[in-house]
């Protein structure tokens, strides 16, 4: 995985149904994607540092998630520059910015 792009990574989260394969990519995807967010939250929280992004009180299912991922990974000029979890975090930072103040 280390040297996967976010576009790969998107490429397995939109992985056809029709692929014999769609099963286990998108539960790959889901739990890389699961995976850096929560190491990033266990991260934030030993060390006291500044977050990089603000959860909502209200998060979207995994589901909602990963798709919202993949169309940011589709409309990203960067997206295919960046390491599978940098790219995760930069769609955080992105998606979920924290108020002023917070970082």
């Amino acid at each position: 995985c280390a040297i996967m792009s976010p576009a790969m990574v998107d490429e397995l989260c939109d992985t056809p149904d029709t692929d014999a394969l769609h099963t286990a990519a998108v539960q790959f995807c889901l739990g890389y994607g699961s995976g850096v967010y929560q190491t990033w939250q266990l991260h934030q929280s030993a060390t006291r540092a500044k977050p990089l992004y603000c959860a909502p009180g209200n998060p979207p299912s995994r589901a909602d998630a990963m798709q919202k991922f993949i169309g940011w990974a589709k409309a990203s000029p960067t997206a295919g520059t960046l390491a599978p979890a940098a790219g995760v975090l930069q769609y955080l930072m992105e998606t979920y910015p924290c108020p002023t103040g917070r970082r």
